[in-house]
């Protein structure tokens, strides 16, 4: 995940993971990320 996209997690303390709020799907991969507007994921787009 590139830096700026951090903003856009949360750290899940006991899997020791960053978390981030998003839709997917198991074919096309990673859809929407919700977080900050000016910080926005377009579909296609590699992290």
């Amino acid at each position: 995940m590139p830096h700026w996209a951090g903003a856009l997690t949360r750290y899940e303390q006991q899997l020791k993971v960053r978390i981030v709020d998003a839709d997917y799907d198991p074919v096309l991969g990673l859809l929407t990320v919700s977080g900050l507007p000016q910080q926005t994921y377009h579909p296609g787009e590699v992290l």
